[in-house]
């Protein structure tokens, strides 16, 4: 997978979930981590090959940040983690 690809995965993600942003980093600040414990998801405490891209909405006192996390063997999107925790469990709960 190469990092363009990572950089659309997270943008049809973002939109896809309805989240709202302002910045999406571009590929070359696109990070690698090889065989890194998932913390969270259906994936785990399973080993994956993972990128990383940060994104960023407006907030009241500054941008927010959001990490996004995709497997780099399948593109899939793991997780997204915020200042306040997983955004996902987030939207599980509004959603419920």
């Amino acid at each position: 997978m190469k990092k363009k690809d990572v950089v659309k995965i997270v943008t049809d993600y973002i939109n896809d979930k309805n989240r709202s942003f302002t910045l999406i980093d571009p590929e070359e600040k696109i990070e690698f981590e090889k065989d890194k414990s998932i913390p969270f998801g259906k994936y785990e405490e399973q080993i994956k090959d993972v990128f990383s891209l940060c994104y960023e909405d407006e907030g009241y006192y500054g941008p927010l940040l959001y990490f996004v996390f995709v497997c780099a063997e399948s593109g899939e999107v793991l997780y997204t983690m915020s200042e306040h925790g997983y955004v996902e469990i987030s939207e599980e709960n509004a959603n419920s």
